[in-house]
């Protein structure tokens, strides 16, 4: 039986007068309840462990990315460090062509001992929700917040 057969059941309980038929609708809903109940707990467990399989596959991908990545990095600093010590700007192949470029970038050795005109400073303004909560809640009205009620499902 579906929930909203069973909400319609509850309905028609309410609706219901006699008691022997009131006591057989209450039943069949507490059967129905708990079978329902019960049916929708393998499904949530099941998709729990799916989701617990997956989370293995995706740290399993991501090793095997990170392992690739290096493996790239390392081929590509062999392939530089060769044209380097034999003086070759350029490898062309049938599929690419390997040259060196040139860049430069700035190494930051010690934080501490760049000029202030050197530095720029970031600051993230966050709203400290549980204080407004809180105000609230006493009485205070904060301007642009409110305390709203969620439900959440709870299976243990």
């Amino acid at each position: 039986m579906k929930l909203y057969e069973i909400t319609e059941l509850q309905k028609e309980l309410e609706r219901e007068e006699d008691a022997e038929i009131k006591q057989d609708l209450q039943e069949l809903i507490a059967t129905e309840l708990k079978n329902k109940s019960n049916n929708i707990t393998y499904v949530i467990k099941n998709l729990e462990g799916n989701n617990a399989a997956i989370d293995v596959e995706i740290e399993r991908l991501q090793a095997l990315k990170k392992r690739n990545s290096s493996n790239i990095d390392k081929i590509k600093s062999n392939i530089l460090w060769f044209m380097q010590e034999n003086n070759v700007d350029t490898i062309k192949s049938d599929l690419a062509t390997f040259s060196i470029r040139k860049s430069e970038s700035t190494d930051i050795e010690n934080v501490e001992l760049i000029p202030a005109e050197f530095v720029t400073i970031k600051q993230t303004v966050q709203p400290d929700k549980t204080a407004i909560k809180k105000a609230i809640k006493e009485g205070r009205e904060v301007a642009g917040a409110k305390v709203v009620v969620n439900y959440n499902l709870q299976i243990k």
